[in-house]
């Protein structure tokens, strides 16, 4: 635990001095300081999760507008990271159930992922609370879990497809 508070204090540090937009690298392509402390946000609720999880007292990642967010910065993130979509091109939509205005659409096809404006609508639409959409997305909960309207198999197939491990 020592060592986990001092690491994320030099992580701090680094990119309070960096500035929201100083330009740096990452694992998913250049990028800015902002972006990578954002998706540090979201790493760290989720492997609390996992900790949580691990004693049995995992619950809904709060607050939900943070949750959302998670959603967002996921799909920003590895969408266009993923590779090649391995099925017929098709569109997925995400909507919070939870969270005003919480919608993201996946163009999805051979050469990858497109995140798109505008309402979730699609062959598969993915429903839930910001909370259980991006544990899902993590790999955390079930496909099952969510509200699924429109092809199961996609849903399952879309879910599948980002690698979390």
């Amino acid at each position: 635990l020592d060592w986990s508070e001092r690491s994320t204090g030099t992580l701090l540090d680094a990119l309070r001095a960096a500035g929201p937009d100083r330009p740096v690298w990452s694992w998913w392509g250049p990028t800015t300081a902002g972006r990578v402390a954002r998706h540090q946000v979201q790493e760290a609720g989720v492997h609390g999760w996992d900790a949580e999880d691990t004693v049995g007292r995992a619950g809904e990642l709060q607050p939900a507008e943070l949750a959302a967010d998670g959603v967002g910065e996921f799909l920003e993130v590895n969408v266009p990271t993923a590779g090649g979509w391995p099925h017929d091109p098709v569109t997925v939509g995400l909507t919070t159930t939870d969270v005003p205005g919480g919608e993201w659409r996946v163009e999805l096809g051979p050469a990858g992922g497109r995140l798109e404006a505008g309402a979730a609508a699609g062959n598969a639409v993915l429903g839930g609370s910001a909370s259980d959409l991006v544990l899902a997305l993590y790999g955390r909960r079930p496909v099952d879990s969510l509200a699924v309207t429109g092809d199961q198999e996609v849903a399952r197939q879309f879910v599948g497809w980002f690698d979390t491990d």
